[in-house]
């Protein structure tokens, strides 16, 4: 007769099922294994002769392997170790899939062997052998039969722990062995067996029970061997092949030490344990499925796990105790039902595990893990995740899994998908670039601005630390990878950083990093976030204004240096005309007149000086750029060899500005000629005049520019252009590139000074072997412009006897300019301040002119003393003079535009006309 029989692995003596066609081992549990001391991989290669005599062979026997029936004797086994030892074994007739099998039980008798107590088992049928064998199974264990619920054998260990002999329990009901005492209430140990029994025989499944103290075990049993003991008993239904109970087979398991464990933890005492197993409050777990060992069920009670059992085949959901806590279900109305399980599974969820877990079946996997949420009874949603292992055994297959409660992870996970949604939003909502690295991982993060600007897509670096090290520019890479470096291996938190970076076209961009990195306990480095801000546009413009301010230095040196030579040059120039009018023909005159030259040279020389420090005296109108381009044209031609082109391209609407046309032209050809020397093998020079409206922004990227409407010329050559290095210096006085002996250096210096004084701006770009663009910005002149006073013609002319106090600081200059005067037929004063001029004029109330230099020494210039001057005598007339330009003494405010003013170093023909100006004029007031 075929049975079927309790879960295979949860036998406690050691059996193993062999296929009845093959003959083959088709599975072990766990205490054979033990006993023989292989692992389960090695004992299913095994044969049954193999397992006799502990050698292998190629191949594995079918028919010709031993019978081990029902009426098998003493056998003899050898171990791996290749101890040998003696069994006893009966075979029970099964399923296996279906398929005709045994179920190999045995029972090791050595010790009885060698005690020559063992003789061949009695001739009493199936039933009689398997009865003898079932005395001698380890662990203690009874087989009943159903319904009547008779003891038909004990285990060996059962009646030895318990102290009882075969004879007292052996045939007899259950309830006479183990029940109350007639007429005396029924006890919790006796009620608890009782419906066991009951229910293993209904559900035809195991049906555990509570936790026991063994005193309390039954009132005939004495068992000293195990006094204050902790026992979990257990039912298990052995099964015909029809489905019907064949017997019942109760087995006990001493849990002492769990018990004492848990009631230790929870504060009970040893005295008081058995009446808090009692109360209920003690979880037993019976209801769980079996846990191989202690460290799944630390495991179980340290991570919140429940532990879960399903049959596919009877769709029966075994579960532990503490899945109720987790679901949030009272344990009363959680069933075995697996349908009523997922009905509090979410119905947005529902679709989806099933048809995840129909997969898992189909595919044939082994394992499976599954998230999804569930409703508690209160209306909460709590997010379970389960895995689950599917296996093979007498019972059907059995998925056998865990469950645990991650809602708590969900909720920080979507915390931080929210907060890093926020900060990918921050990040797009910039204009920086955002770089983020996490050093654990080796991840690397960019926002979309990766891409304008440095023109990558932000996937594009595969390697993102050698991209950087790639791109950085070379004269920057060793110092940004040191700096960095020594960053991250410090305990710094934050770095600054500017360096230029090349783009995927090769252009270079100034860039800004700032860097914050977060550190673990131990300073290490985890992750580092970078804001990249590019600031080219602010980096070209702060070298434009510190190449203006270097110019504007330099300005005011070469100004202040032209002044002082003005003086000497006046001196010079004076006496030098002198004696080249008054000495007769000879070398003397020739000498004079050479020494008359130099001197206008040194003028022409401290001209462009004060053209780059913005002093030259300018005389601006309104005039098209196109006419003074084309009258400068010819000029141009003769200074260009045959092989440089030379075109012109213009707007039909140019505006007008307001510019000084001599030195426009002087400008153009000092450009045109800069553009020749740099084509030594032939180009091309193009001359572009346009219309230009710069907005506020677009005014700071040109030097010194404003917004407003500009006329722009621009002079272009196909030369070889001008290294960063050249650019930086190119408008200052006396650089050049040029050899010694080949131009001066002034050129584009006068040209700078010359633009700047006409309120415009100076635009040069320029690169190696790639010609030369210099743009030049003239403000649009939009008024009328006034009608600039015609000089008189003075040869011939006899001044009138009048009086002239000539105020100037410096003594030679003063005394030329006496004797100047002097000889026009005038009486001169002379004073060296404005305090001596003032005494001067009290005490000569008939001087006629204020002849003053405007800079003079103390607190009062010569523009205080003219106007202290004309309040007290209001007739007099005042002529300016100055090593300064008219311009830069309008723009500082000192004097009205009105008054006359003789620039220095002048001709005698030059003061003559002056004064007979001031002099011809009528006297103020009149």
């Amino acid at each position: 007769m075929a049975v079927s029989l309790p879960p295979f692995h949860t036998f406690t003596f050691p059996a193993w099922l062999r296929d009845a066609g093959s003959q083959c081992i088709a599975d072990v549990n766990e205490p054979a294994l033990q006993l023989y001391g292989y692992t389960r991989s090695e004992f299913l290669k095994l044969t049954i002769q193999e397992l006799a005599t502990g050698r292998a062979k190629a191949k594995r026997p079918g028919k010709d392997a031993p019978e081990l029936s029902a009426q098998a004797g003493v056998l003899r086994q050898r171990k791996k170790a290749g101890e040998f030892f003696q069994i006893r074994t009966h075979a029970v007739p099964v399923n296996i899939d279906g398929h005709a099998g045994e179920l190999v039980i045995v029972t090791d008798v050595t010790d009885l062997v060698d005690a020559g107590r063992t003789a061949p088992l009695g001739t009493d049928g199936a039933d009689g052998v398997f009865a003898a064998l079932f005395r001698g199974m380890p662990g203690r264990a009874l087989a009943l039969t159903p319904r009547d619920h008779i003891i038909v054998a004990a285990t060996d260990a059962y009646l030895s722990d318990l102290n009882i002999t075969r004879e007292s329990i052996e045939g007899r009901p259950v309830h006479e062995v183990f029940g109350d005492a007639p007429g005396a209430p029924e006890s919790p140990a006796w009620a608890n067996l009782r419906q066991s029994l009951k229910r293993a025989e209904e559900t035809r499944q195991k049906a555990p029970m509570p936790f026991l103290f063994f005193p309390k075990l039954g009132q005939n049993c004495k068992a000293p061997n195990i006094a204050d003991r902790y026992l979990l008993p257990c039912t298990w239904p052995v099964l015909t092949p029809g489905g019907e109970v064949a017997f019942l087979i109760h087995t006990v398991d001493d849990v002492t030490e769990l018990v004492s464990r848990h009631a230790a933890r929870a504060g009970i005492s040893p005295e008081n344990t058995p009446h808090y197993l009692e109360s209920g409050d003690f979880e037993t777990g019976l209801a769980a499925p079996a846990e191989p060992g202690s460290p799944l069920r630390t495991a179980k009670r340290l991570l919140g796990l429940g532990i879960w059992r399903l049959n596919l085949n009877s769709r029966r959901l075994e579960r532990s105790a503490n899945m109720s806590g987790i679901l949030g279900i009272p344990d009363n109305e959680l069933t075995d039902d697996f349908a009523d399980y997922l009905r509090i599974v979410h119905p947005d969820d529902i679709t989806s595990v099933r048809a995840e877990a129909q997969q898992f079946l189909d595919r044939g996997d082994a394992q499976f893990r599954l998230d999804y949420r569930i409703i508690r009874p209160d209306g909460s949603v709590i997010h379970i995740e389960t895995a689950g292992e599917l296996t093979e055994t007498v019972e059907g297959p059995v998925i056998t899994g865990i469950v645990r409660d991650i809602t708590a992870e969900r909720d920080s996970e979507m915390k931080k998908a929210r907060a890093e949604a926020r900060f990918r939003l921050v990040t797009e909502a910039t204009s920086d670039l955002i770089w983020d690295k996490d050093f654990e991982t080796g991840d690397s993060w960019w926002n979309s601005n990766f891409a304008r600007i440095l023109e990558h897509a932000p996937d594009d670096p595969a390697d993102p630390a050698e991209f950087w090290n790639d791109n950085v520019h070379p004269d920057d890479r060793e110092r940004i990878l040191a700096d960095r470096n020594s960053f991250l291996e410090s305990s710094a938190v934050t770095l600054t950083q500017n360096y230029r970076m090349q783009t995927k076209s090769r252009k270079v961009r100034w860039v800004s990093e700032r860097s914050l990195v977060l550190r673990d306990e131990a300073g290490r480095p985890l992750r580092m976030v970078a804001g990249i801000s590019d600031i080219t546009e602010q980096v070209v413009l702060e070298d434009r204004v510190r190449q203006s301010e270097r110019l504007e230095a330099i300005g005011r040196l070469t100004g202040g240096f032209a002044h002082d030579f003005n003086n000497l040059l006046t001196i010079i120039l004076g006496n030098a005309e002198t004696l080249a009018d008054r000495l007769p023909d000879g070398p003397f005159r020739e000498m004079a007149q050479l020494a008359l030259s130099a001197s206008e040279s040194g003028a022409e020389l401290i001209q462009r000086l004060m053209s780059f420090s913005r002093l030259q005296p300018l005389v601006p109108k309104p005039q098209s750029l196109i006419s003074l381009t084309h009258e400068t044209q010819a000029m141009v031609w003769r200074a260009l060899p045959e092989n440089i082109s030379f075109d012109v391209a213009a707007d039909e609407n140019l505006w007008v500005c307001r510019i000084d046309g001599p030195q426009f032209q002087a400008a153009l050809v000092n450009l045109c000629v800069n553009a020749r020397d740099a084509m030594p093998e032939g180009g091309r020079i193009l001359i572009e005049m346009e219309n230009v409206v710069l907005l506020g922004d677009e005014a700071d990227l040109h030097s010194g520019a404003t917004a407003g409407e500009f006329v722009v010329l621009t002079v272009n050559d196909s030369g070889i252009g001008m290294s960063p290095d050249t650019l930086a210096r190119a408008c200052e006085p006396f650089f050049t590139t040029k050899p010694p002996g080949v131009g001066s250096g002034l050129g584009l210096s006068m040209v700078y000074g010359f633009v700047q004084q006409s309120g415009g701006s100076i635009r040069i770009y320029s690169e190696l072997n790639a010609g030369t663009r210099v743009s030049l910005y003239f403000p649009r002149h939009v008024e009328a412009e006034p009608a600039t006073p015609k000089l008189l013609t003075v040869a011939g002319t006899t001044f009138p006897t009048l009086h002239v106090l000539i105020v100037e600081d410096n003594e030679r200059v003063r005394s030329h300019v006496c004797k100047l005067v002097q000889q026009l037929g005038m009486t001169v004063s002379e004073a060296g301040n404005s305090i001596e001029a003032l005494a001067k004029l009290e005490a000569d109330q008939q001087i006629d002119l204020l002849f003053t230099d405007i800079v003079l020494p103390g607190s009062m210039n010569g523009a205080d003393l003219a106007a202290v001057a004309k309040s007290r005598w209001p007739r007099l007339r005042i002529l300016f003079t100055s090593g300064y330009t008219y311009n830069a003494i309008m723009q500082r405010g000192e004097i009205d535009e009105a008054v006359p003013i003789l620039m220095k170093p002048y001709h005698r023909e030059e003061l003559e006309a002056k004064l007979w100006q001031v002099l011809s004029s009528p006297p103020p007031g009149t």
